[in-house]
């Protein structure tokens, strides 16, 4: 965008300018330097019902006096303020469009599947593109049928005794520590929502399909997952219940995309792909700490926020409910005690972002990991109210279950 472009549009809004429907999608982020500040100053006088002057800008930005001067010289007509932004969004579509093909290029040259590279490619991003809007009876309609089930159950009755369900739209977490269950606890989610009709897409950063195929066979069937990794079937008792178990889950609307290596653009292509096909109804992501940082300018607290808020939007657009697993942060190592929130690794937007955080432990009895129960807490619920509840951890078994 040219430097003149928007000298000229604050120029005329400081001559007598209206806010109109284009000016007010400008944001200061589309200007440059100085005139992002001066457009801050004027929305501000706008949202107050004031009309911005030259001599209030000076006053609120006395630094900014020679460039005030540079924009009055660039426009004093109020009558071209609606041009001139509508000039500026365009320049500003522009260049998102821009990058939107050069991360497409990217994803091309990767290894992301054709058809997701294309679900992207479908929906431009777009600064004048207008918000999903909901008139308020409408949503007080939807909300009185809905009755509160809108959402995925789990399969624990006494945890979902305390969430109600994983809602729809929603961001939520769950967090451990590794080799605590996060994998068992998401594969039992998986599969209990797939049984129930629900088409469930599994992002596995860390383990193929393969890898995971033993683990949902040995839940399902109650088979010993050691038996079942090393294909030592022999019994004749065994292989009937095998087959069945394998014939079942063939039958359940559950797919896993286990690319190791997945930016959350590219998760998220690949989920909007996923639900225009009827297959994406809920969501996992295993795990938050694996998805590849799409700008490595960023820090990592910069890039979490970034792939939090994307996920967030993600659930909202599809309406479905996404849950993604997080590690804790390495300095709960040593220390005898449930995790908290604040554990979340780079926790700040995690948390904001969530809908429901859940933290999954072992307790600590004697000094030791009580490796046969696992504490499920949900520290943070949106919707309703907190809880904990204790699971039975059955390993062998890939299992979790309510506690006899």
């Amino acid at each position: 965008m040219e430097t003149s472009t928007a000298h000229a549009l604050i120029g005329s809004a400081l001559a007598g300018a209206e806010e109109t429907a284009a000016t007010a999608l400008i944001s200061p982020a589309m200007l440059p330097p100085g005139c992002d500040a001066l457009w801050s100053l004027i929305r501000e006088a706008w949202d107050a019902g004031r009309q911005p002057t030259p001599e209030a800008l000076r006053s609120a930005a006395p630094a900014w006096a020679a460039l005030i001067l540079d924009c009055l010289h660039a426009s004093v007509n109020p009558a071209e303020a609606d041009y001139l932004a509508c000039r500026i969004l365009e320049a500003h579509d522009r260049e998102r469009l821009r990058n939107h093909l050069l991360r497409m290029g990217q994803l091309l040259d990767g290894d992301t599947p054709t058809e997701e590279v294309a679900a992207l490619c479908a929906e431009p991003p777009s600064a004048t593109q207008e918000p999903r809007t909901v008139r308020v009876g409408d949503a007080l309609q939807a909300w009185w049928e809905d009755d509160g089930g809108r959402g995925v159950g789990t399969p624990w009755y006494s945890y979902n005794e305390i969430v109600g369900s994983l809602r729809s739209g929603g961001l939520h977490i769950v967090g451990a520590r590794p080799a605590v269950g996060k994998t068992l606890y998401a594969l039992m989610l998986a599969r209990g929502a797939a049984a129930g009709g629900v088409p469930v897409r599994y992002v596995s950063l860390e383990m193929t399909a393969r890898e995971l195929a033993p683990r949902l066979i040995a839940q399902a069937g109650r088979l010993p997952l050691d038996a079942i990794a090393g294909r030592q079937l022999a019994d004749e008792h065994v292989r009937p219940i095998l087959a069945d178990t394998v014939r079942a889950l063939r039958s359940l609307p559950l797919t896993i995309a286990d690319e190791a290596s997945q930016s959350v653009e590219a998760i998220a292509a690949g989920a909007r792909a996923a639900h225009h096909r009827g297959e994406c109804g809920f969501l996992i992501v295993d795990h938050m700490q694996l998805i590849e940082a799409s700008d490595s300018r960023r820090s990592l607290r910069e890039t979490v926020t970034a792939q939090s808020r994307a996920l967030k939007g993600l659930a909202m657009h599809l309406d479905i409910p996404v849950v993604v697993l997080s590690q804790l942060s390495r300095a709960l190592e040593g220390e005898e005690r449930p995790p908290r929130m604040s554990d979340l690794r780079e926790s700040g937007s995690l948390e904001q972002d969530a809908d429901t955080v859940t933290l999954l432990s072992m307790p600590i009895v004697g000094g030791e990991a009580d490796r046969r129960r696992l504490l499920v807490e949900l520290a943070k619920n949106r919707a309703g109210k907190t809880g904990t509840t204790t699971l039975a951890r059955v390993p062998e078994m890939a299992l979790l279950e309510e506690l006899a």
